[in-house]
């Protein structure tokens, strides 16, 4: 075999591996299943209020999120891991700023997470939501709704009667008064980060933990 040819096998041997590789790459690195999802995130919503996660927590976590975000996507198995790492510590709370100009759906998502969160399923639906970002017409709403076992003519009625849509604007306007001007944006006990800086949150919640010690 001259050294042409060896090279050539070398490198057609390179090839096929890189295909392999390729087409079996999520059993290598499996992401969380749909079902492993919620039932993580089914943990918090047994343990919410009426919009945070703990609320005798000494750390409060505001996020302002859109659900047609892809940055507030990529933001999500972060508060996963602050959920876990935290508990009781951490009062998570979700807040709404939807960019209509940009993300036409991110209301109507929006209100219908909030129609979900009365029946103590906003953090099942947030994640659906997230999981699903290319989808968020209203029929697929429902549909969610629906794969969550909700009452679904109760949600319904309470999205397209827009029963929560002051919720939404409510956020809005605080969105605005808190300067807020691309999202994710957080606020650790008031402390503002801008974007999923994992780093700079982790460090935030670290002190004031330390600082109610």
């Amino acid at each position: 075999m001259n050294k042409d040819n060896f090279f050539f096998i070398l490198a057609l041997l390179g090839i096929l591996m890189l295909i392999a590789l390729v087409l079996n790459i999520d059993k290598l690195f499996p992401l969380p299943t749909e079902e492993e999802t919620l039932t993580h995130l089914a943990s918090l919503d047994q343990k919410s209020t009426e919009r945070g996660t703990n609320p005798e927590a000494p750390v409060l976590l505001e996020e302002f999120s859109d659900f047609q975000c892809p940055y507030c996507k990529a933001a999500v198995p972060l508060l996963q891991e602050l959920n876990q790492k935290y508990g009781d510590t951490l009062n998570i709370v979700y807040k709404h700023a939807p960019f209509l100009e940009s993300h036409p759906q991110a209301g109507d998502a929006a209100e219908a997470s909030e129609c979900a969160r009365q029946q103590e399923k906003f953090w099942a639906y947030h994640d659906l939501l997230f999981s699903h970002q290319d989808q968020l017409d209203l029929g697929s709403l429902k549909n969610y709704a629906a794969q969550l076992n909700l009452d679904t003519e109760r949600f319904n009625t309470c999205l397209t009667q827009h029963e929560q849509a002051h919720v939404i604007e409510r956020d809005l306007n605080e969105a605005l008064e808190r300067g807020i001007q691309g999202t994710p944006t957080f606020f650790i006990n008031g402390i503002k980060v801008n974007g999923a800086d994992k780093d700079q949150i982790l460090l935030l919640i670290e002190q004031q933990l330390e600082a109610k010690r």
